[in-house]
């Protein structure tokens, strides 16, 4: 197991943060659910970005190929606004 730091840096200024952070939310819950990341994961919001810790049980845990429909459903919505993932 391994703790690890995603970013998540917007293309464009934050105009609805609810919004994006939702996003982010859905995301990790999805990750959780499919069990790529483990039950303890954080988001903060940093100035311009937000920062998510999370515990991944393998190395390759966030490999494409171990994504549900759910998961690659949100990473290309969060792609569309999010330069770095």
């Amino acid at each position: 197991m391994n703790c690890i730091k995603i970013s998540f840096i917007p293309r464009a200024p934050i105009c609805d943060e609810e919004d994006i952070s939702s996003l982010m939310w859905d995301y990790l819950g999805c990750l959780y659910k499919n069990g790529q990341i483990l039950k303890d994961y954080l988001l903060v919001k940093n100035v311009g970005s937000y920062i998510a810790f999370v515990t991944i049980p393998d190395d390759d845990a966030l490999d494409d190929a171990h994504n549900s429909i759910y998961v690659s459903k949100y990473l290309s919505e969060a792609k569309n606004i999010i330069q770095e993932v």
